[in-house]
């Protein structure tokens, strides 16, 4: 409640207020005011008190600065309050935890600048020397590296190529073969050549499953030249066997094409198809007599329009015994035209009419149905097709459009028409939609010849039919691919290539080399060169291309008749001296490596990475992929009892199952080895292609394996059927012999009249049926009414059967006579004949012919008929037994040899068989005879519905149990996966990318590249936009999880896939930093040089050895650890001798003469091994040992006694280190005196001194803490002005423009006004006073400004700063009203400050005086390191350290 209320609420009644306003709350009001201030004050006061709420929301330091004091810290004058609240608190913590320790100090330095550190994941220098790797490697950019101003990118990689064969790539995986016994050629034509069919199949011995192998061997077989054919990794690749551009490889289409098949290559050419009849085959074999006694009809409809009930043995001497081809005689005589046809073995109906008017439907007789004998399982409806046009459909989805920016043409030859080339690129052809390619089609064709359904495209002839014809053709600048999924046919060679880059930069003005001016090339794979551009420009700042190029063709020595740089008049043009694969050209990053001990790094989470994905650094590799294993769970280390289950039925991969026999010698006590190596040998023998071993055994364990890695790899203990013999002596399961057999009902007989009566039929007066029902005799029917003919209803016809045979036969179903037997079974017939008297009706009103008796059928019992010839027996000595389930009963297993003795079941026969059936199981067993021999026939003891049979599968004796006991029975390998790395950090809404915006990248070990994945607007990235940020630059690395977090996936998958997010800024604190110390002595042989390494570390020396006289065989050692360097040369009078280790560890030798450097050749530098690695220096003191080989000199020879270098080398023997033994180096005695010194040895190495550290800054800080020379622009010092511009007409000559492209040096404005203004910019209304900022500038883009003004009607107009970078984001400008619709511009740009990161870090120098000393001031690491330690400060990129030393003095300031 406020204060005057409260007041006003405690007086009593009698001041009750009448009346708002009055002269009382005003008097309390000001007193409750009073009141409420002096409360807000005591709060403020209060609240000041605290660190965390101090100067909360106020715009300077005040509090915090008396807090800060109380520790001796003051605020710099650039930090705001919230980050000096934080400096503060982060400073105390470092001053109760220790300034001088390594992160003490690392955690001063980031104080001082407003970093954060991954104190968790310091990577320290202790822990590099335990791991051995002592070095840090790093390397940075140079900030003179000219590579993106002369060729407009950082580094590029051109290499040359050698004449290239003509080459068609498959995209058919062979691995598990292919099913070529549909299609099975290739027309393969070599380099012009005709085409030569190439037969694949052919020879093979299961044509449904053809190798790679085998097609590469048809391939050599049918095309001559051997090796056109190779499989990559399982997929078919076909090369010409010539190179360069008159060589070709083209797959044809043509007869019997399998190209899609083998190589995934879809036809270019299609035909259209005439006119088919329906037609129907039935599938089983009919060359042996019929019996059609009890199955005889077929009911017919044909056409729609004829419907027909053949009696097939009508025209049968002997229903019991009828041919196939009365069977076909009686179909056609039936419908008066040619129907039905046959080979000799099978049936075949066709329609008549030709196209989709044509058709056959077999339908059910009226009784004793012969379908399923004539037919079999072939399709019961058939239906003709019309003529069709030649047609193509895409397979590529482009509903959402196309990229045919390069290749967008599609060549079309139609019907016989020329082919015709069309452009079918969209208005934006990067992203053509179906409906843009279709009206081109149709356009350019003048034909409607394409379509879509919004998604896939589709091309078809003309006309329709034989005639119909489509070639899509292969052109230049093909877009059948992108369009139609239709991939090259033909692949075509290619001269020798030259590595050339030509720059994507417009120099032909000039170009300002003052700043950056250094070009690292690196030719025809030599070492990389590093070319300065100035030094042929006669001006830096205005260098030519001319300049530019001469400078790259002077350094590197290239005439003017062959230069390697050149230009085309505006653009830098390189190309390799090389002609071929060996020509290679590499523009390099100008950069600097530095190999550095002690260095302790600190990762700075002030990145994008720790905003998007909640670190700074990770690294993930990818799963290999893993091959199928199953171990079993069975201890078997005491054997297994498998004498009464001893099969397993393995199966590895796609190989098909094996049974095998796992009981070892003594059944009872199979060990896990012996169970192990009869599966491996079982596959070895049966199994040849299924890499082994396939089970292997650890003594307790059985293990079985599929060495075969991938998903495809699989492991799988099936039950085994080792002892089942239901395929043995029935035969194949279902294919021949059903699985699941059930009987039938009794059945009547009911008869569909065929013709159509539903309009009536006229018929003579004296028209008769005589027909037969059941058992009675057959009676005359008359239908006529006598007289003439007359028409008669379908009901009329009916009424009159039933009435002569005096009870309800005849029925109709509106359209055709129906005449049903009352009975069912055996005893249920219809027979019709012709009348006695009368004139034969039925084939007007039954459609049928006379005479024919249809019978009906009793219940059938469920039966199952083997169609194993058992007539010789069959072996039952392994599977015997038989799983029968009879009448929905369990299924009960059989053993057929149960009466057969052992030595009698290698030939059982089928009496025997049925006979153990019976014995053993409810259903009824008998041998029937078959074509050829003999066969069981099995039937349950019942009929009807309820009557049924199942063969199962028995799985006795099967030992999976006892060998794997409860492990799983299947199990499968994995897929190699990718590595992937998911953040930890929610993005369902937008992150600021405003200040940091780059993510590192590192893929499959690759380079490391840098993504600015900040969004249109920076402070509103979302991760969509992060997402394709990523993906512009590494295409499908980036995705969004389902908990919306980034994802980064390697391309990749396996062992070598990686995928790292790379650290782009550390903290460095360098302990130990080196100084060059070094020793040098004259030396003879035998000298000893005397060297005292001070520093904190062993280090490798570099050792410089010159002569006036001459050496031969130089060698050095350090005799107390053993190792020795000797060098298999001569030193000439006045040469120089250069020994150093590379970062491998390799000793190099080099000899300058005259300035000229030449390196000794590796076999002639001998390297001695010891206890540390050769020219290392040793801590502490130390000697090493001299010697040379004896040669004479020109100035002390003496004749026929001396020799000069380059024979044996001996050498003085020097005790401890030469040896008279046979060596490479033999040893002579000394001779006596004094010898004089032969040469100078110098010995130069790093030492680490104690008692100083220097801390290394990241180049990239806020720009509060300036850049340094040559990574920024100078400010300017006065604003441009541009006075009076206007904004229409604009042929104005004070068009707003073209005055600021003429008089500005800092913005240019887009030649044409834009439509609408992108994401992350706002349009600035003219006129505007305050000067407004460009905006949104990057290393891809110029700082922009947009404008609107009524003189640019609805439209905007875009100002740039003239060149990308962040530095453009510096300017800004404002625009006074001068006038009417007039305006003064300026231009304001305040460039960046000085460097002074550095000084900040170090912090200032401590006072002289006391008073001062103890005065608070901004703290750095000069001060918090500790007493008497010299600290340095360096930064990346930035010359020169800023120093303290010896404790607390002034610092030195480096240049910066």
């Amino acid at each position: 409640m406020p204060k005057a209320d409260r007041i006003l609420a405690n007086l009593p009644p009698t001041f009750r207020l009448r009346g708002d306003p009055s002269a009382l709350r005003a008097l309390v009001d000001a007193y409750g005011g009073e009141l409420q201030a002096a409360e807000n004050s005591l709060v403020s006061v209060m609240r000041a008190h605290w660190v965390q709420f101090a100067d909360a929301g106020e715009r300077e330091i005040h509090d915090l600065a008396l807090f800060a004091a109380l520790y001796g810290l003051q605020p710099r004058a650039d930090e705001s309050v919230e980050e000096f609240r934080e400096h503060l608190l982060r400073y105390v913590r470092s001053q109760l935890d220790s300034t001088a320790t390594v992160l003490g100090v690392l955690r001063t330095t980031a104080e001082a600048l407003g970093l954060h550190l991954e104190e968790a994941a310091l990577d320290t220098w202790w822990e590099r020397e335990l791991r051995g790797e002592p070095l840090l490697t790093t390397t940075q950019s140079i900030g003179a590296d000219a590579a993106t101003l002369v060729l407009g990118l950082p580094k590029a990689v051109r290499t040359g190529a050698a004449a290239a064969p003509g080459r068609v790539r498959g995209t058919v995986d062979l691995s598990d073969g292919v099913d070529l016994s549909g299609r099975s050629w290739l027309w393969v034509a070599l380099d012009g050549g005709a085409p030569q069919r190439v037969e694949l199949a052919d020879g093979v011995p299961d044509p449904s499953s053809v190798t790679g192998q085998q097609i590469l061997g048809a391939l050599d077989r049918d095309l001559g030249p051997d090796g056109v054919g190779s499989l990559v990794d399982g997929r078919l690749v076909l090369t010409s066997p010539t190179a360069g551009p008159g060589s070709e490889v083209a797959v044809v289409d043509g007869e019997n094409d399998a190209a899609d098949l083998v190589l995934g290559l879809r036809p270019r050419t299609y035909q259209g198809t005439a006119a088919t009849r329906a037609r129907l085959t039935g599938t089983p074999d009919l060359s042996t007599a019929l019996d059609l006694t009890d199955a005889r009809y077929l009911r017919l409809a044909v056409d729609g329009s004829r419907l027909v009930e053949v009696d097939c043995a009508a025209l049968a001497g002997d229903p019991a015994a009828v041919d196939l081809g009365e069977v076909t005689d009686a179909v056609n005589d039936a419908f008066g035209v040619a129907v039905a046809s046959d080979d000799g073995r099978f049936l075949t109906l066709t329609s008549p009419t030709l196209g989709p008017a044509g058709s056959i439907v077999v339908l059910d007789p009226a009784a004793q149905p012969a379908t399923t004998l004539l037919l079999g399982q072939a399709p019961r409806t058939a239906v003709g097709l019309s003529a069709l046009s030649a047609r193509v459909v895409s397979d590529r989805s482009i509903g959402l459009g196309v990229d045919l920016g390069s290749d967008s043409v599609l060549r079309l030859a139609i019907d016989a028409e020329p082919a015709v080339s069309v452009d079918v690129a969209g208005l934006d052809p990067g992203a053509t939609l179906p409906q843009e390619i279709v009206t081109s089609v149709n356009e350019g064709l003048g034909a409607t010849v394409a379509s879509h359904d919004g998604d896939r495209v589709t091309l078809r002839s003309s006309t329709e039919g034989e005639t119909g014809q489509l070639l899509v053709e292969e052109v230049a600048g093909d877009a059948a691919e992108a369009v139609m999924g239709l991939r090259p046919r033909a692949g075509r060679g290619a001269p020798p290539v030259t590595a050339a880059l030509t720059g994507s930069l417009d120099l032909a003005g000039s170009v300002d080399l003052s700043a950056r001016h250094v070009l690292v090339l690196a030719l025809d794979g030599a070492e990389p060169v590093a070319i300065d551009l100035r030094s042929h420009a006669a001006d830096p700042t205005h260098a030519t291309l001319e300049e530019v190029a001469r400078a790259i063709n002077a350094s590197l020595g290239r005439p003017d008749d062959d230069p390697v740089a050149s230009d085309d008049g505006a653009h830098l043009v390189l190309v390799s001296p090389t002609e071929g694969e060996g020509g290679g050209l590499a523009v390099l990053p100008y950069v600097e490596t530095s190999h550095r001990r002690f260095v302790t790094r600190a990762r700075v989470t002030d990145d994008a990475a720790a905003t998007l994905l909640g670190f700074t650094a990770r690294t993930a590799h990818g799963t290999a992929a893993t091959s199928a294993r199953l171990t079993g769970a069975s201890d078997l280390a005491s054997g297994a009892d498998l004498s009464a289950h001893r099969w397993l039925r393995v199966r590895i991969g796609a190989a098909e199952p094996l049974e095998v026999d796992v009981a070892g010698p003594r059944p009872r006590a199979t060990t896990p080895e012996e169970i192990a190596g009869r599966v491996d040998d079982a596959f070895a023998a049966e199994r040849p292609e299924v890499r082994r071993p396939v089970a292997l055994s650890d003594g307790h364990a059985v293990t079985f394996q599929d060495l075969e890695a991938g998903a495809a790899s699989s492991v799988a203990i099936e039950p085994s059927r080792s002892l089942d013999a239901r395929e043995t002596v029935l035969g194949t399961v279902p294919d021949l012999v059903p699985e699941d057999v059930r009987g039938r009902g009794p059945a009547g007989v009911l008869l569909t009249g065929t013709v159509d009566l539903s309009a009536g039929v006229t018929l003579p007066g004296d028209a008769a049926l005589r027909i037969g029902v059941d058992g009675a005799g057959p009676v005359d029917v008359p239908i006529g009414e006598g007289g003439g003919p007359a028409s008669h209803s379908l009901t009329q016809v009916a009424a009159r059967v039933n009435l002569a045979l005096g009870g309800p036969v005849a029925g109709h179903d509106g359209t055709h006579l129906l005449l049903t037997s009352p009975t069912t079974g055996s005893g249920s017939r219809l027979v019709l004949e012709p009348p006695s008297a009368g004139t034969d009706v039925f084939a007007e009103v039954l459609g049928v012919s006379v005479p024919r008796t249809y019978a009906g059928r009793e219940a059938t019992a469920a039966r199952i008929t083997g169609v194993v010839d058992l007539a010789a027996g069959v072996d039952l000595r392994t599977a015997h037994l038989l799983s029968l389930a009879v009448d929905g009963a369990p299924a009960v297993v059989v053993d057929l040899t149960a009466a057969v003795a052992e030595e009698g079941r290698d030939a059982v026969p089928a009496n025997v068989i049925a006979a153990a059936v019976n014995a053993g199981s409810a259903a009824e067993a008998v041998t029937v005879p078959i074509p050829g021999g003999v066969a069981v026939q099995v039937t349950s003891p019942t009929a009807g519905p309820d009557s049924h049979l199942v063969l199962g599968i028995a799985h006795e004796g099967d030992a999976a149990d006892l060998v794997l006991g409860g492990a799983p029975r299947t199990t499968h390998g994995l897929a190699p996966g990718p590595a992937v790395i998911d953040g930890d950090v929610d993005l369902l809404g937008p992150v600021d990318l405003s200040d940091r915006s780059v993510l590192r990248l590192a893929i499959d070990g690759g380079e490391a590249v840098d993504v600015d994945v900040a969004g249109p607007a920076p402070a509103q990235t979302m991760l969509g936009d992060v997402v394709a940020a990523i993906d512009a630059v590494l295409p499908g690395v980036a995705s969004r999880t389902p908990a919306d977090r980034l994802r980064l996936t390697s391309p990749t998958a396996g062992v070598d896939s990686r995928v790292e997010v790379v650290t782009i800024r550390h903290l460095e604190l360098q302990e130990y930093p080196p100084t060059t110390d070094r020793a040098s002595a004259a030396v003879r042989n035998g000298a000893l040089v005397a060297l005292h390494n001070v520093g904190a570390a062993a280090v490798t020396g570099r050792v410089t050895l010159t002569t006036t006289h001459g050496v031969a065989g130089p060698r050095f050692a350090d005799p107390d650890v053993g190792w020795s360097v000797r060098i298999d040369d001569a030193v000439s009078a006045g040469e120089r001798l250069v020994v150093a280790a590379t970062a491998a560890d390799d000793v190099v030798a080099t000899i300058t003469e005259l300035g000229t450097p030449r390196a000794v050749a590796p076999e002639h530098v001998h390297v001695a091994s010891g206890e540390v690695a050769p020219l290392t220096v040793r801590r502490g003191r130390t000697r090493w040992s001299y010697t040379e080989c004896r040669a004479a000199r020109f100035d002390e020879a003496v004749f026929d006694t001396d020799h000069f270098a380059g024979g044996p080398c001996t050498e003085e023997a020097v005790l401890d280190l030469s040896r008279f033994a046979p060596t490479d180096v033999s040893a002579v005695f000394s001779a006596g005196g004094a010898r004089p010194a032969t040469a100078q040895l110098e010995v130069v190495w790093d030492s680490h001194a104690a008692g100083s550290f220097v801390v290394n800054l990241p180049r990239e800080l806020d720009v509060r803490f300036g850049e340094g020379l040559g990574e920024t622009r100078l400010g300017a010092g006065d604003p441009e002005h541009i006075p009076a511009v206007v904004t229409e007409p604009s042929s104005d000559d004070d068009f707003l423009r073209d005055r600021i492209n003429h008089e500005s040096r800092l913005v240019v404005v887009a030649p044409l006004t834009v439509p609408q203004v992108p994401i992350g910019w706002e349009p600035v209304t003219l006129p505007f006073r305050r000067s407004v900022p460009f905006t949104l500038g990057n290393a891809e883009r110029p700082a922009r400004l947009y404008l609107s003004d009524p003189g640019f009607g609805s439209r905007f107009l875009l100002l740039e700063a003239k060149a990308p970078g962040a530095w453009g984001n510096r300017i800004s400008m404002s625009a006074r009203l001068a006038g009417p619709a007039i305006y003064d511009l300026e231009i304001h740009f305040t460039g960046s400050r000085f460097e002074s990161a550095r000084s900040v870090a170090l912090g200032p120098p401590l006072p002289t005086l006391a008073d001062d000393l103890l005065a608070p001031r901004p703290l750095g690491v000069g001060t918090g390191k500790a007493a008497g330690v010299r600290a340095a400060v360096t930064r990346d990129r930035v010359a020169g350290p800023t120093t303290s030393q010896g404790g607390p003095s002034p610092h030195e300031e480096g240049t910066p």
